[in-house]
């Protein structure tokens, strides 16, 4: 891990986001997916496999933190009331 940050031009560690599961692959991930059936989740199956073989596929990940605009994913009953607050309060729009 520390070999990795000290490629890198900066680290930031966050734990006040939100993960709106919006994913954008390439075709080779595509290929990967397919290669391997017996995956269900992109996030449980995927991304692991991806990681613990890292260095051999030569992959990499990336990952874009969104300042100045809104996304979100809505998947429960919770997060509809919190979107739609949103979009009543006018930080939203549909």
């Amino acid at each position: 891990f520390t070999s990795r940050c000290d490629e890198t031009d900066k680290l930031q560690l966050h734990t006040d986001l939100y993960d709106t599961h919006i994913d954008i692959c390439t075709l080779e991930m595509l290929v990967l997916l397919q290669d391997n059936f017996d995956w269900q989740d992109l996030r449980k199956d995927l991304l692991p496999g991806v990681l613990g073989q890292f260095e051999m596929l030569g992959k990499t990940i990336y990952t874009q933190v969104v300042e100045n605009e809104y996304a979100a994913r809505v998947h429960d009953p919770y997060t509809y009331d919190k979107v739609s607050r949103d979009v009543m309060a006018r930080w939203a729009f549909p």
